[in-house]
């Protein structure tokens, strides 16, 4: 079977390409401390150098690109506690905190993957591999608000009272967030790419493994992102 592939794969041995890119990322985060994370669109451009191996099934494509990643979060969180009151009567509250974030999170790499491919049929690829990335910018903005409400209770925990607001803060952020995220990052991307007339169309997913954030404190966060980029082969060597 896997003589009948190489004939089909049509790949020089030895060859050497080197391939232009651009393209598009979809990307959020995940882990615990990802809360409502959502999808954001970014731009990813590079070059890609690959050498197939004397066996035309395979080959090792080394690639630079400068890619937008990152997150939206429109989450809110709802927080319920009871408190003792400050007060001769031994009044107890239950306070309810409720959080909304709005914000966009934009973390520019310079990422560095290294992968192998498979090539099973003529101008097909499966490709796996290691991909290190350097943040070169991370960026935060939007909105995010805090709001509490306090109710009374009886001796039974039941509600005797109408909820009134105790608080509201509200906070507008717009900067650098580079003191709190890690700069180093590490994924696994898994892909598939089909070529045609040396244009090359390639879809590949990137599992990120490195904590986002420098505090332990905010849970453990992750890159998640899908690439879809548009390369144009050139023949370095034969």
């Amino acid at each position: 079977m896997l003589v009948a592939l190489g004939s089909n794969a049509q790949t020089e041995k030895g060859r050497l390409t080197i391939e232009p890119r651009v393209g598009m990322t979809i990307a959020t985060f995940t882990g615990s401390g990802a809360g409502g994370a959502t999808d954001k669109v970014g731009l990813t451009a590079g070059f890609e150098l690959e050498r197939y191996m004397n066996n035309p099934l395979w080959s090792v494509a080394l690639g630079v690109g400068y890619t937008q990643l990152g997150a939206r979060d429109f989450s809110t969180h709802n927080m319920v506690g009871v408190l003792d009151a400050m007060s001769t009567n031994s009044t107890r509250y239950m306070l309810a905190a409720a959080e909304k974030n709005s914000v966009t999170y934009s973390f520019d790499y310079l990422t560095l993957p290294l992968t192998v491919g498979f090539h099973p049929y003529k101008g097909l690829t499966l490709r796996t591999g290691v991909q290190v990335g350097f943040c070169v910018r991370s960026h935060a903005k939007g909105y995010a608000e805090v709001a509490a409400f306090a109710t009374p209770l009886d001796e039974g925990m039941t509600t005797i009272g109408d909820s009134f607001m105790s608080g509201h803060v509200g906070v507008e952020v717009d900067g650098s967030i580079k003191e709190v995220v890690n700069t180093f990052d590490l994924g696994i991307p898994v892909g598939i790419a089909y070529e045609w007339r040396n244009l090359s169309l390639d879809a590949r997913y990137v599992f990120g493994l490195t904590n986002l954030s420098k505090s332990e404190s905010d849970g453990h966060m992750r890159n998640r992102a899908f690439m879809l980029t548009l390369g144009y082969k050139f023949k370095v060597t034969r």
